[in-house]
């Protein structure tokens, strides 16, 4: 068994030394103090341990308190995702079933008289068909002037 590195053979031979150089009479005041000091040390040990577990418990209770609330706003941000998804597909779901309608002859307009040839008649509530661009003509003069 050793006591911060020191075996019994060496805490034996330390203690005659002491017997020798103290006394017999010092020798029991210096095992008084000796005692004290250890008890000491010990409270003062004991003391900082507390501290660092308190301080410890604290940390890890706010650490408990940040990860709950970033679960709770996760929690409300997938529902609101849900939410949104579920309208998203009931709105996809609606149009599905107003594309597959067939189209009555009352919504059907005619084609005004000025449009070109050619013009199919448009159904109610859809948009007018977009209109062609001009193309662009490149300029054949690339040529810079100096």
């Amino acid at each position: 068994m050793n006591f911060l590195g020191v075996g019994p053979f060496e805490l034996l031979l330390v203690l005659v030394i002491a017997t020798i150089v103290l006394g017999p009479e010092r020798m029991a005041q210096a095992g008084r103090m000796l005692g004290q000091l250890y008890a000491q040390y010990r409270l003062r040990w004991q003391k900082d341990v507390d501290e660092m577990t308190r301080e410890l418990r604290r940390e890890l209770a706010m650490l408990q308190q940040e990860v709950e609330g970033i679960r709770q706003t996760a929690e409300s941000e997938i529902k609101t995702a849900q939410t949104a998804l579920e309208s998203a597909a009931n709105v996809l779901e609606d149009a599905g079933d107003e594309l597959t309608k067939p189209i009555a002859a009352k919504d059907v307009t005619p084609a005004p008289p000025d449009a070109p040839a050619g013009t199919e008649p448009v159904a109610a509530g859809e948009p007018d068909p977009p209109a062609e661009e001009p193309a662009l003509v490149e300029d054949e003069t690339d040529e810079v002037e100096s």
